[in-house]
């Protein structure tokens, strides 16, 4: 937050304010020491370990190769030997590769290309819409309303049984 912040423009009753947070954050991490709790060193970089990471989600970038530690999302800490809380880390993704920019045409080339080109005739006419074959079409399956009670589609003959509650 400081440093988003011009020198200039900072307030000396919130540099104290810093001041106070860090001496207390460190004064903690000296008593958590104490008891042999440490918190577990990542970085950007690193390859990720399932027994000291939990990865929580992929970051697309080129900067960073793909599997490896992207971005630490929250500390890990261990007691001794053992993993008391894992450090919650973002792994590094691919990223997609950059748009291509569709082909540029040539207004001659393209009156030359279809003058020389036959038309094509289609093979099956008629096929714009798909036909409703007889009774359980799709569409008659699609618009029939469920009947909350069975399960079933109700408004068909035959089809809807009756459940005792």
């Amino acid at each position: 937050a400081l440093a988003a912040q011009p020198p200039e423009q900072t307030d000396p009753a919130f540099e104290t304010l810093i001041t106070g947070v860090e001496l207390t954050r460190r004064e903690l991490l000296n008593a958590l020491k104490a008891q042999g709790i440490e918190p577990i060193p990542t970085q950007p970089g690193d390859a990720f370990s399932w027994e000291q990471h939990e990865a929580v989600g992929e970051i697309p970038t080129n900067t960073i190769e793909a599997g490896k530690i992207a971005a630490i999302m929250s500390q890990g800490y261990a007691i001794r030997d053992r993993l008391l809380r894992p450090t919650r880390i973002m792994l590094a993704a691919a990223a997609p590769p950059p748009p291509t920019p569709p082909p540029t045409t040539n207004p001659q080339a393209t009156q030359s290309e279809a003058s020389s080109s036959a038309p094509v005739a289609s093979a099956a006419k008629g096929t714009d819409k798909p036909k409703a074959s007889g009774r359980g079409s799709r569409t008659e399956k699609s618009n029939a309303k469920m009947d909350p009670r069975s399960g079933s589609q109700a408004g068909r003959s035959g089809s809807r049984v009756d459940k005792k509650v």
